[in-house]
């Protein structure tokens, strides 16, 4: 489905956890001389106008992203991320999409990759990185572009997954590619994204236990939840992310973030996170 368009959902409590984490795993990856490839399976826009009609009309950065906005307190492997929403924030009241904070925490040596499919979407993404002669944006189905464009050159390096998840059909589909990408690109590193959402629970366990199988037991799991007070059949209480090959040390920094993003974003005394280890069935 082409319906989805993340603008109406920028810089809320998931996208915090996505881009946190992605942000610390770059950090990891970067620390080395050798040059990265990232890969975004869907890019979205690259970046979001948080006053524009779409953003306004969820209200959902202002639970999310601008409560971290200005604090003093954040653990130092936030600074980077939270240092380019504060600059974009400033300058026109703007949020980073992945590719954005890709962008932002890559090196003139590496390669980014990114995919978007919605052809609105694919012409703002064109847009923001137009200026990037790294950046290589693709009009295609992300799914299928990871089989055909891995392995990348270099060879290091990270992709997202990170579909909408509008249909059943796309937990499935993550699973597969992540285990299309263990097979071609065993050293790649390879982030799935997820929400949480009380009628596709058994999709969610299932995706993640298909994600651990594919691993072979490397696999982190991180998830927030701000609140389950309010857990209607539809709404998204929460997200996750799943990270095969993880940075060396990856988990501490994570460990070390995850308690402050908790605290500064829960709704209520009912938030919940959880950073662990995925084990394959034996």
């Amino acid at each position: 489905m082409l319906s989805y368009q993340h603008g109406f959902h920028a810089g809320n409590h998931a996208d915090v956890l996505k881009h946190a984490v992605l942000s610390l795993a770059l950090a990891r990856l970067t620390e080395k001389d050798r040059p990265i490839t990232y890969i975004d399976s869907h890019s979205g826009a690259g970046c979001y106008d948080l006053e524009g009609e779409r953003a306004l009309k969820t209200g959902e950065a202002s639970s999310g992203v601008l409560r971290l906005l200005g604090r003093n307190d954040a653990p130092g492997g936030l600074a980077p991320y939270l240092s380019l929403c504060e600059r974009l924030y400033a300058d026109g009241r703007r949020y980073p999409g992945s590719p954005a904070v890709a962008a932002a925490l890559t090196r003139a040596e590496d390669r980014l990759v990114l995919m978007e499919l919605h052809p609105g979407e694919h012409e703002r993404l064109k847009a923001a990185m137009s200026a990037d002669a790294r950046a290589h944006v693709h009009f295609r189905d992300g799914f299928t572009g990871l089989t055909a464009l891995c392995p990348p050159v270099p060879r290091r390096g990270l992709a997202l997954v990170d579909p909408s998840y509008e249909t059943d059909g796309d937990y499935p589909a993550a699973a597969e590619a992540v285990r299309t990408l263990a097979r071609k690109w065993p050293e790649g590193i390879v982030a799935v994204w997820y929400p949480l959402v009380p009628r596709r629970a058994a999709a969610t366990e299932r995706l993640k236990s298909e994600v651990a199988e594919a691993g072979k037991g490397g696999v982190l799991c991180v998830e927030f939840c701000p609140s389950r007070a309010d857990e209607s059949e539809w709404g998204l209480f929460g997200s996750g992310m799943l990270v095969t090959n993880p940075p060396w040390r990856l988990d501490e920094d994570i460990g070390a973030c995850l308690p402050w993003i908790s605290g500064a974003l829960a709704a209520d005394a009912s938030a919940s996170s959880r950073l662990e280890w995925l084990s394959p069935r034996q």
